[in-house]
């Protein structure tokens, strides 16, 4: 029988702590190009995004019908504007599934150590708020592509179609039917 020495009060929270940044660590170590490549594309979706607003603000500003809006607003026009705008919204919107996963991924294992203190608790926080906020864009994004209807519509039939038409490109239609 082997015997344990008890641990002192203050160690089995930082032991818990020490094993979720590890294994943050080997997750990081394995996903490797993968997950920088991830992260990369959803910076350039939210980089596309904020450019289309900065646009359609210096057209409101100049007098050539631009409207200032938000980011759903912006998206929309680049369907109704634009003559590729319907082709660039998916992977805008498939961007935006990376850049939410992206930051939930920071928010939650930590990969640039921002720490457990209270400002990286923080700052950890905020990523998670981000997530969610780029998460309902692309729902909007997936929403508003897969229906007929537009942005503010039931979704009924167009969404079938659409599904319908995704399923058929096979494994590439099943994937973005559940990346939606």
């Amino acid at each position: 029988m082997t015997r344990t020495t008890p641990t002192p009060q203050g160690s089995v929270p930082k032991a818990a702590a020490q094993k979720v940044t590890d294994y943050g660590a080997q997750v990081q170590r394995h996903a490797g190009d993968w997950l920088e490549h991830f992260a990369r594309l959803g910076y350039a979706a939210k980089g596309v995004l904020y450019l289309l607003i900065g646009i359609l603000a210096f057209q409101a500003a100049i007098g050539w019908g631009g409207q200032v809006g938000d980011s759903r607003s912006a998206l929309s026009t680049l369907e109704g504007q634009w003559a590729f705008g319907r082709f660039l919204l998916w992977p805008i919107g498939i961007g935006l599934v990376a850049y939410s996963l992206w930051n939930l991924f920071r928010a939650i294992l930590d990969p640039e150590r921002e720490g457990s203190d209270a400002k990286g608790l923080l700052k950890r926080f905020f990523f998670l708020i981000s997530a969610g906020i780029h998460a309902s864009l692309a729902f909007a994004v997936f929403r508003h592509l897969l229906s007929d209807s537009g942005v503010g519509g039931d979704g009924g039939g167009g969404t079938r179609d659409a599904v319908g038409r995704a399923l058929e490109w096979g494994f590439a239609g099943r994937v973005v039917i559940a990346v939606i």
